[in-house]
């Protein structure tokens, strides 16, 4: 779900919207694609975890004083939202920080960790959060599995409209490193609409 035009109360409502479409079970991933001021960040996210998490009064002894009485999330259900993915631009790397810190809601990486090093850099300052990887943008198949494996990572693997070839490789990839408890993120056959056969005709056809 990518939809970020409207004013904040309209695209809020739409994720309990969609979600109340949604088979029973599914839950839903929202890309902001780097478009959020960090006002806007907190808002989702504040919408995100009241989707997700009930707040309760800790109160089991009456005899405590208020100031005793801890407020904690109850997690009544699977959360309805999987993850906010990149709310931020890339250069807000120490706010994406003090977000994932601050809130129950998964936050996803992915512009911020397009290609290998600034995946291997992201790592480097802090991130445990999940990371958004495509394959084709990354490169480097040897490391990024050695990456993945080294430090057992929550990747969740995406396409990119490669070829069919590209697609081949990284769904491979996708199969050994992906997050086995989250779908991979591969649905865009239909923009690159081509056979291997004919990608590899094309590709050696004389000009």
């Amino acid at each position: 779900m990518e939809n970020w035009g409207g004013g904040y109360s309209t695209r809020t409502r739409a994720a309990p919207a969609a979600n109340s479409y949604s088979p029973a079970g599914a839950n839903l991933r929202l890309d902001a694609n780097g478009s959020l001021n960090l006002a806007q960040a907190h808002l989702w996210l504040q919408e995100c975890d009241r989707l997700n998490f009930s707040l309760n009064l800790s109160n089991s002894n009456p005899a405590n004083s208020p100031q005793d009485h801890q407020l904690h999330y109850q997690l009544d259900a699977p959360p309805q939202i999987e993850f906010l993915e990149q709310p931020l631009p890339v250069d807000n790397f120490q706010d994406l920080l003090t977000l994932a810190q601050e809130y129950r809601t998964s936050i996803a990486l992915d512009e911020s960790v397009a290609t290998l090093p600034q995946l291997e850099a992201c790592y480097a300052q802090g991130w445990r959060g999940i990371f958004v990887i495509k394959p084709s943008i990354a490169g480097y198949s040897d490391r990024l599995r050695n990456f993945c494996r080294s430090f057992n990572i929550d990747a969740v693997f995406s396409s990119s409209l490669e070829t069919a070839i590209g697609r081949t490789q990284a769904l491979r990839l996708a199969q050994e490193l992906s997050n086995p408890q989250r779908a991979i993120g591969f649905g865009v056959d239909q923009w690159l609409n081509i056979s291997s056969d004919q990608l590899i005709r094309q590709l050696w056809q004389e000009p």
